[in-house]
């Protein structure tokens, strides 16, 4: 049966209890630098985690490369979450696209990379308001944000990306399959994904589309 790559099903490591000082830690760049370090247990870890997200949200469909297709590459960006002591809470592994390649204009429309943010006037005038009414404020922090978001662009292209590296798809043997025509199998990007150039975009389209179906409206300028 076809496998993924060093994609394991061991549970977390234990992290607290090492009290690793976050500023000791060697951060990795790249999938072969994390599996050399001596934390690589971690960071393998972390790696499966973001690597079974992907998989179950089902951001990309493993497919064969058509001759005519641009595959991107990808890369890993590692990082370690600390305490107020300073003190490693947990490893965190993400993979995102090498999107500096795209082309505007044939990988994705003209303005399509633009996305709106909120500007601080903005947020001090949210601020300001809830204290006025005595209001309550809440924030959320969506995880893997970009992925929830269906990638589309205007000129209607695909946008393929390498394997991840380190969990290709492997045969009982340890090959890297092919497929059917003997051209590489690549992953054919469904929901935008870190890197891309209209990914901020995708994301922000879905987020106000989802706000209004809860009854929310798009306030454009506030001064």
């Amino acid at each position: 049966r076809p496998a993924h790559r060093h994609l394991t099903k061991d549970g977390p490591p234990n992290v607290k209890n090492l009290k690793l000082r976050a500023d000791d830690v060697a951060i990795p760049t790249t999938f072969d630098e994390a599996l050399d370090s001596p934390d690589s247990k971690f960071w393998l870890y972390a790696m499966d985690i973001h690597v079974s997200t992907q998989m179950s949200d089902q951001i990309y469909e493993l497919k064969e490369v058509p001759a005519s297709a641009k595959t991107l590459k990808g890369g890993w960006k590692f990082s370690v979450k600390r305490d107020s002591d300073g003190y490693v809470v947990s490893f965190k592994a993400r993979f995102y696209a090498k999107g500096w390649s795209q082309r505007e204009g044939i990988d994705y429309a003209e303005n399509e990379a633009y996305s709106p943010t909120a500007a601080y006037v903005t947020v001090k005038s949210v601020v300001a308001l809830a204290a006025l009414e005595q209001l309550n404020l809440r924030t959320i922090d969506v995880t893997n944000a970009y992925s929830q978001a269906t990638l589309e662009t205007k000129t209607g292209s695909e946008t393929w990306l390498t394997q991840i590296p380190g969990y290709e798809l492997i045969d009982a043997s340890g090959n890297r399959l092919m497929g059917p025509s003997g051209r590489p199998l690549a992953c054919l990007l469904k929901r935008s994904l870190n890197g891309l150039k209209i990914s901020g975009q995708c994301w922000n389209t879905q987020l106000v589309e989802s706000l209004k179906d809860d009854g929310l409206d798009l306030i454009l300028h506030l001064h």
